[in-house]
């Protein structure tokens, strides 16, 4: 099975869980959980691109269009099942959130151990598990206390940035976001356009 076949194993897998599942319910409550996810994937992507810690092999497939379906399709899906299903009682989602976190991790690890994941400056499967208990104590916190998680994803990125020495740069500064606000003669409407199309394009890139 080569790689391509493989990626397609694993959206597929998931997304038919998540049709059995009946998952999609549960869109208009979880929505901004699964876009605070989104959003912090592609955010690893873009603070840290030129140093990657971990990442999905391509395998010959465009590697853009591995990390969308990863960041838009396959991860939002994930914490979506995760979150349509939490218990209400706390004994049980101690309980529920470690089945999750370490079923996470051991797919992580035969992910690795199948080529399909890559780790890179240090990143370890341990890291990983930390990574997935974050994600989904965050994602289910965000519906509750979305400025708390907020300000606690920021303390972890500064966190992963030093543990990991990410090296910053004036071009890390000058991002993309910042030409929303270049001066140039464009109308403020094509100005949007054009540095929201190259934001798009910094984080995939």
């Amino acid at each position: 099975m080569n790689h391509k076949q493989k990626q397609m194993l694993l959206f597929g897998s998931i997304f038919l869980v998540s049709v059995y599942k009946k998952t999609w319910k549960g869109i208009p409550t979880y929505y901004k959980s699964l876009s605070y996810v989104s959003f912090i994937n592609a955010m690893y992507y873009y603070l840290f691109k030129r140093h990657l810690i971990w990442e999905f092999n391509p395998g010959g497939m465009d590697w853009r269009v591995v990390r969308l379906v990863h960041i838009f399709l396959i991860t939002p899906l994930l914490v979506l099942l995760f979150l349509s299903n939490f218990p209400k009682e706390f004994k049980k989602q101690v309980k529920y959130v470690s089945k999750w976190v370490f079923a996470s991790t051991i797919v992580d690890w035969l992910l690795l151990k199948s080529n399909m994941l890559i780790f890179k400056n240090g990143w370890n499967t341990l890291w990983s598990g930390l990574i997935y208990l974050q994600m989904y104590l965050f994602s289910y916190l965000f519906l509750k206390r979305p400025f708390l998680v907020s300000g606690l994803s920021v303390i972890s990125v500064v966190f992963y940035m030093g543990s990991f020495r990410l090296p910053l740069s004036k071009r890390l500064y000058k991002g993309p976001i910042l030409l929303l606000f270049k001066k140039t003669k464009l109308h403020w409407v094509d100005r949007l356009k054009k540095g929201v199309c190259d934001c798009f394009a910094h984080l995939i890139a």
